[in-house]
């Protein structure tokens, strides 16, 4: 297939395959780099404002600061290795950006013998009554068209080449091969009352069998969002499922810059000792890399890691962490899309803060399906599955992700921690002891011996634990609640007492009421506990999703207030 090609200097560009060569060597650039250097090339001689970049490079996508700026810079390096040299891209203070080399153009194939895929989205079958009906199913093609149109190095058909699928009258395999796609993605929507599932399967034009198929289920308040959300979704999966060929045009170093990767490094070694000063060493880190390399992928997702687990270890506002751990997620997918540990930490924020839960079960499925041997996606896969209360499940996979690696100090934590919430507080007690054993100052570790221990009665030991655990992770975190918790129901009054004073005012300050939940049901105090766990939920608090399964709360389950909270967190019977 022949197709525009352009040639600079020594480069040769080809914006359909996104592909910068020198010489015949491919050079290591990202699709947004690739798309914006398209923009400039297009442009050539003018000047583009980064308004214009910003529309034709994310169209309808929420980008943050300096997104252009870093794509610009990773040009730069590409085209001279420095990224500060301004032959080929001048910079116009407060104007713009301007491609200042001399172009040759050709329509002749790609020097790299590749083409995109070209991918069409049929119109979705509506089953069953309801009003939509195939206005509804195009509607929902359209807007997914839009959507994955975005994803590189792949064409999607416009809407108005696959608009006439119904009335054809053909299968879609069949009319796939007549528009000339090599894919076809075909649907259809189901309704029951006020919910929605989409099963869709990926199928090859040319053969017609199958590549890829899935189902999601979705609230149906309202046409607009659920179309943009079964979009968003479809467009996630696909990015995974295409990630392979992808992966050959991206630099599998991510930087090429020492000092960025060191840092990276020691930024990931700070990050998996579970502690708050851990966690703060370890986002310095990552922004230090960044500030050396701001196309470093892999430090953008370590960012959106270290400020998810921030309100756990800190006792920190979610508020304040979750929308930073989004936007890093949403930085690393926007210079690698098919980074596995981005998703992840994505729906990292959907299961916590969110409390989308189905959507967070579907990314960690789909990134498993494709990457099984990702140990943090399969850790947090199992603690969503134990805290809606799919035990048996959650145990599989805890269990496999600790024989992946029998030495991680944090896996064996996490499956002392399911234990926990299945009633097996002996063997809760052996894997937290297991988890101390190779890693001593993990106060996860000793918090969940001292839950269980609290739960067997064993109060005084139960304290000691706890005391640890809040002399290694400092505040007033969940561990400080814990403690109160247990003095509480150790009949030890005044020192429970003191918790409670300690926590009233941190959350009055902090927002962090899960903790004073915690001190208040010790006491015997259900009412208070109750209006804590309201406040807990104004602030999105971070714990809340242990709520169905915590055994704790059991004098609290059954009351209509309780259980107002579990269906608002998206945790109550459907």
């Amino acid at each position: 297939m022949d197709r525009r090609s352009y040639q600079f200097g020594p480069f040769q560009f080809d914006p359909a395959a996104r592909v910068l060569s020198r010489s015949g060597k491919t050079l290591p650039l990202t699709f947004k780099a690739a798309d914006v250097l398209r923009v400039l090339v297009e442009n050539r001689g003018q000047i583009v404002a980064k308004t214009k970049l910003l529309e034709e490079v994310w169209p309808g996508s929420f980008v943050e600061d300096g997104s252009v700026e870093r794509n610009i810079s990773a040009l730069r390096k590409a085209l001279d290795g420095t990224g500060r040299s301004r032959q080929y891209i001048e910079t116009l203070p407060k104007r713009g950006y301007r491609f200042a080399g001399s172009i040759r153009e050709s329509n002749g194939a790609s020097a790299s013998g590749s083409r995109k895929k070209t991918i069409a989205i049929l119109p979705f079958r509506v089953l069953g009554q309801n009003s939509g009906g195939p206005e509804l199913g195009l509607s929902v093609a359209d807007v997914t068209i839009s959507t994955l149109a975005q994803i590189p190095g792949h064409t999607v058909l416009p809407t108005g080449a696959v608009a006439a699928f119904r009335r054809e009258k053909i299968d879609p395999a069949s009319f796939g091969r007549s528009l000339g796609a090599d894919l076809v993605l075909d649907g259809s929507i189901q309704f029951s009352k006020d919910r929605a599932r989409a099963t869709v399967g990926l199928l090859k034009a040319g053969s017609g069998g199958n590549v890829w198929a899935e189902t999601f289920e979705q609230p149906f308040t309202s046409k607009f969002r659920f179309q943009d959300s079964l979009a968003e979704e479809l467009a996630g999966a696909l990015a995974l499922l295409l990630s392979n060929a992808q992966r050959k045009l991206l630099n599998p170093r991510y930087t090429q810059s020492r000092e960025a990767y060191q840092l990276y490094l020691k930024g990931r070694y700070h990050w998996s000792r579970r502690s708050a000063g851990g966690l703060k060493l370890a986002i310095s880190c990552f922004r230090n890399a960044l500030t050396t390399d701001p196309e470093f992928a892999p430090a953008y997702s370590g960012l959106a890691n270290s400020y998810s687990f921030l309100p756990m270890l800190t006792a920190g506002r979610a508020r304040k962490f979750m929308p930073k751990a989004r936007a890093a997620a949403v930085s690393a997918l926007e210079i690698d899309e098919t980074l596995a540990e981005a998703r992840a930490a994505l729906a990292f924020v959907k299961w916590h803060y969110e409390w989308d839960w189905p959507g967070a079960e579907r990314e960690f499925r789909r990134i498993l399906k494709f990457l099984p041997d990702d140990r943090l996606t399969r850790q947090w896969y199992a603690l969503l599955l134990a805290e809606q209360g799919r035990s048996s499940e959650a145990l599989e996979q805890m269990k496999r992700a600790v024989e992946a690696d029998p030495l991680d100090a944090s896996s064996q934590a996490n499956l002392a921690s399911i234990l926990f919430v299945t009633g097996r507080y002996e063997d809760s007690i052996k894997q937290a002891q297991c988890a101390l054993a190779l890693n001593s100052a993990s106060h996860r570790a000793h918090a969940i011996i001292g839950k269980a221990l609290d739960q067997q009665g064993r109060f005084d030991e139960a304290i000691t634990q706890l005391g640890e655990a809040c002399r290694l992770s400092p505040g007033p975190s969940e561990s400080l609640g814990a403690l109160g918790h247990a003095l509480g129901r150790a009949g030890r009054i005044k020192e429970a007492a003191q918790v409670l004073r300690t926590l009233a005012k941190a959350a009055e300050i902090r927002g962090c009421w899960f903790p004073l939940a915690l001190t208040h049901l010790g006491l015997g105090d259900l009412d208070s506990s109750f209006c804590c766990l309201e406040r807990a939920y104004d602030e999105r608090d971070f714990h809340l999703v242990l709520l169905k399964t915590d055994p704790r709360f059991a004098a609290l389950r059954g009351s209509e207030r309780f259980e107002a909270v579990i269906q608002r967190i998206g945790l109550g019977e459907r």
